[in-house]
This record gives structure tokens, C-alpha cells and sequence, in this order.
């Protein structure tokens, strides 16, 4: 009968059944490559973009912060080289290159945070820094005014902000985080001198190499 095979038309009708089938399976896994590839493609350019743009709202925030900073008689940012991180003892004296202090070797132990009127030991400040906190720093022959001010803004998040008097520093008000410092030369209003406080808390705020830890806040008096 016609429709019957020989042998050997069975075994080349099953060969090429054989090759038809690895063509496609072989066509299969090329699409599957494309395809993976192509989703790797996407994800790295979405991974791009988003950094990118990232990076672009931190310029933005910063230039944004300058210029208020320059409505305020402040300094632009400075950034610090780092100067160390290790615990030291409380007995060991502590000596840092900038004033107030950026970071460097410090304390085991951090200051609470909040108002002080009485400075803590640099030492423990430095830890507060590398927490992620905020220290605004005025002399206490500034304008009264400046200190009422800068008492409001680290009230707004107490346990991340600090307030300290430091008669040394060579500028009447100082923000600072680690590596980071904002001068001040005082005679701008009270209220233009907190609102690049706040500011300078908001972009770079949280930023410590531990992270961003809530501190204990303190008594509204003493160190």
C-alpha cells in the first residue's frame, strides 16, 4: 500500500522529526535569551535612570540650599576629609583639625540629643555625628535671637538635631554633620539664619556612616 513506509523511510521520516524538533528547541532558547537579555538590558536602565535622576534631585536640593544659605550670610557647603572613626577612651584627649568638629576618633558613648546650654565633650558629639545627627553650634555672645531660633528648628526633631554652645569657633553659628560643616556669620535675621538651618538639616541629615539613628533627648538644660 502506498501509505505504508519502509524501514528506511520510517527512520528518515523520524530523523527529520528529530531535527525539526531541535530546530525548534533551539529556536526556543534563543528567544529565551533575547528575552532574559533584553530584561537585563531594561533593569540596568531603569537602575540608570532612577540613580541619575537621584542624583539630580541632590544637586538640585544642594544648589537649592546654597542659595538659601546665601540669604542667610552662610557659607556654602564644605566638605571635610575624614579624620578617623574609632572609639576611643573618655580619658583620651580628642583633637580635630576643623572647628567645630566634622568627624574623627571619638567616644563610645553619644550626648543626648536636644538643647544644651552647657557644651558636651567633643568626643561624644563626633558620635552623634556619625549617627546621622545634626549639631548646630552658636556662640553665646551671638544674638539671642539666633539661639530662640535654632531652638525651634532642632525641637522639630529632637531626637536627630542638637543645639550647643561653643565660644571657640571662629563663626557666631555652625551646622554640621559628618564631613559636612555650614558657617554663618550672624548678621542676618534670626529667622533667614533658621530656615537654612532646617534646610541644611533636611538634605544632609542622616547621612552618618552608621546611618540614621534616633539619639535620646535631654533635659532643655545643662550638658
Amino acid at each position: 500500500m502506498a501509505d505504508r513506509m519502509t524501514k528506511k523511510e520510517k527512520r528518515e521520516a523520524a530523523k527529520r522529526a528529530r531535527m525539526e524538533a531541535q530546530r525548534r528547541a533551539a529556536k526556543q532558547r534563543v528567544k529565551r535569551r533575547i528575552f532574559s537579555g533584553g530584561a537585563v538590558v531594561v533593569v540596568i536602565a531603569l537602575v540608570v535612570f532612577f540613580v541619575i535622576q537621584a542624583q539630580q534631585g541632590s544637586r538640585e536640593r544642594i544648589e537649592a540650599l546654597n542659595t538659601l544659605a546665601q540669604e542667610g550670610n552662610c557659607s556654602t557647603l564644605e566638605s571635610h576629609s575624614e579624620e578617623g572613626r574609632s572609639h576611643v577612651p573618655e580619658t583620651a584627649p580628642v583633637n580635630y583639625s576643623t572647628n567645630p568638629p566634622t568627624s574623627g576618633d571619638h567616644f563610645g558613648g553619644t550626648s543626648t540629643t536636644g538643647v544644651h546650654t552647657t557644651p558636651p565633650p567633643d568626643g561624644n558629639l563626633v558620635h552623634n555625628m556619625e549617627h546621622g545627627h545634626v549639631i548646630f553650634w552658636y556662640q553665646p555672645s551671638a544674638d539671642p535671637g539666633v539661639a530662640s531660633a535654632l531652638t525651634e528648628v532642632v525641637l522639630k526633631d529632637p531626637t536627630r538635631r542638637l543645639l550647643v554652645p561653643r565660644e571657640s569657633m571662629p563663626q557666631p553659628v555652625a551646622f554640621t554633620v559628618w564631613g559636612t560643616s555650614m558657617t554663618c556669620d550672624g548678621t542676618a535675621s534670626a529667622e533667614k539664619i533658621a530656615a537654612t538651618a532646617e534646610e541644611f538639616a533636611k538634605v544632609e541629615g542622616g547621612k552618618g556612616p552608621e546611618g540614621d539613628l534616633p539619639g535620646q533627648p535631654g533635659p532643655m538644660t545643662g550638658g
